[in-house]
């Protein structure tokens, strides 16, 4: 077997090793902890029994052609397949797949060579947008990573051929998500932009010539976002844009691409990240691709010049710094100067797979102490009534377990649980015009509209709606100290309780 043979063969296994490592905290967890998880779980359940008697009772299926729809083709088809649970877990997992895979074939495309470079994306895996639950834009991510190496590899071919592939392409990131659609856009455009030589009077029309190609491919799509899915919003969340509000975040890469679950080392991660691409780039022992640059330079721009929350999402400028680092991991390259001996590699093997052991490790560390109350939440919920009303209370979105303090997680979307568990009416579930293929039945869209966007947050010397709870719905949820709840329940029966979980019931 030949040198690259074997080469071929030595990557393909450490991909596989990686990749099952990589898995390791979603096959001991029975509820990923996500911020936004649970709530998409409960929309793919809807969407999945959408006849059911109770859930017909509080929501309804819409579809529309919105750029916002990969969990929601993708799920739903596993999930006729596989129970809900393993159908979520197996579309993370292709994220995964997708993400790094993308990577190396992007490596390949420009350099024509595998290297282990790109096989460092597996340490960006657990990143914020993961952490906050961000799952089909993260899938996007990867889809938007494999058509830019597909472009760039059609470069030299038919141009009918690269602009017919290439639209049908950019439509298939828009149907994922609007984010990546604009990330493969400009980092296309640019790309081609960067590839003109101003100096060369005949090679310049022929390369402008090919911008122009690049933006034939996105036409359709942008006309159906300007005269379709905007005007069909109703002016309800897109164009609500955010303010420029907490910019130090924008700054902290740490806390973006490798967060710890423990605040105090998220500076730490974003010193020590910093340092090390400052160090790998200003000794020259790597270079990226000075094509691809260009646009990766636009995408940091905008990171700064967004504001957190637009077109009716949140984090719509940090987000950007994931696709960024994938597509780096795959279009960075040693330096021809620098020596490639055996001894070499085999030390940047033991480093990556010795980072990759330790960062899984502890996220799945982290992912079990929170597991534990996910499914605390579920044993709770469980006792109410097929199809009655949740209304849930807690004193934070953020939850410190007792046990290990440091150890904070999300509960935002935690009661949307009772969707999947009791076809609950659970009024913080995601369901907004053009963003999500479900909508509230019109009779319930006042109740979920005074009960508020997110989950009810009240402080200690804070009252419950106590007649608006008692009237519209049948459960009140408290997730409270053990010593305070029962004081804040507006005197309703207490029917369950599991640590800082108690349900009451409302009597009617």
């Amino acid at each position: 077997m030949s040198s690259a043979a074997w080469r071929v063969v030595g990557i393909t296994t450490l991909y596989i090793i990686l990749f099952l490592l990589a898995a390791y905290p979603l096959v001991i967890v029975n509820h990923p902890p996500l911020q936004d998880y649970a709530n998409h779980l409960a929309r793919m359940y809807v969407l999945q029994n959408n006849d059911n008697i109770f859930l017909n009772r509080y929501y309804q299926v819409e579809w529309h052609l919105i750029p916002n729809l990969l969990m929601d083709l993708i799920i739903p088809t596993l999930n006729k397949v596989l129970t809900l649970q393993y159908a979520g877990k197996a579309y993370i997992l292709l994220v995964f797949f997708l993400l790094t895979s993308g990577s190396v074939f992007l490596h390949w495309v420009l350099y024509r060579k595998l290297s282990l470079i790109p096989l460092f994306s597996f340490l960006l895996i657990y990143n914020m947008a993961l952490q906050k639950g961000f799952l089909s834009f993260l899938g996007g991510c990867g889809l938007a990573i494999w058509a830019l190496a597909i472009w760039l590899w059609l470069r030299d071919r038919n141009p009918v051929l690269r602009v017919l592939i290439g639209t049908l392409m950019s439509g298939l990131l828009y149907i994922a998500h609007l984010h990546v659609f604009g990330v493969y856009a400009i980092v296309v455009v640019v790309y081609e932009i960067a590839s003109i030589d101003w100096r060369a009077r005949r090679a310049w029309k022929d390369k402008l010539a090919d911008t122009v190609l690049a933006l034939l491919q996105f036409t359709p799509w942008v006309l159906l976002f300007l005269f379709i899915v905007v005007p069909s919003s109703g002016g309800d969340g897109y164009w609500s844009y955010g303010n420029y509000d907490r910019i130090l975040r924008k700054v902290q890469i740490g806390w973006v691409i490798s967060p710890s679950y423990q605040p105090v080392l998220d500076w730490f991660g974003s010193v020590l990240l910093v340092a090390g691409i400052a160090l790998a780039f200003g000794r020259r022992w790597l270079r990226l691709h000075p094509k691809i640059a260009w646009g990766l330079l636009v995408l940091i721009a905008l990171v700064f010049a967004l504001p957190g929350a637009m077109l009716g999402g949140a984090n719509g400028d940090w987000r950007l710094l994931i696709p960024v680092v994938f597509i780096t991991s795959g279009a960075v390259r040693l330096d021809d100067a620098r020596s490639k001996s055996p001894g070499e590699t085999m030390i940047a093997i033991g480093i990556l797979l010795f980072m990759v052991l330790l960062r899984i490790t502890f996220v799945g560390s982290q992912w079990k102490i929170a597991d534990k109350f996910y499914s605390d939440f579920v044993k709770v919920v469980q006792v109410c009534e097929t199809g009655s009303r949740l209304f849930t209370a807690a004193n934070d979105i953020i939850y410190a377990s007792p046990d290990q303090a440091q150890s904070r997680f999300t509960i935002m979307h935690l009661p949307t649980f009772g969707v999947i568990e009791r076809q609950l009416f659970v009024p913080t579930l995601a369901a907004y015009p053009m963003q999500q293929p479900i909508s509230y039945r019109p009779n319930m869209r006042s109740v979920r509209q005074q009960a508020g966007y997110n989950i009810f947050f009240y402080r200690s010397d804070a009252k419950l709606p106590c007649e608006f709870v008692q009237h519209e719905f049948d459960y009140l949820l408290l997730i409270d100290e053990e010593d305070s709840s029962d004081s804040k329940a507006c005197g309703l029966q207490r029917v369950s309780k599991s640590g800082v979980l108690t349900l009451y019931k409302v009597q009617k």
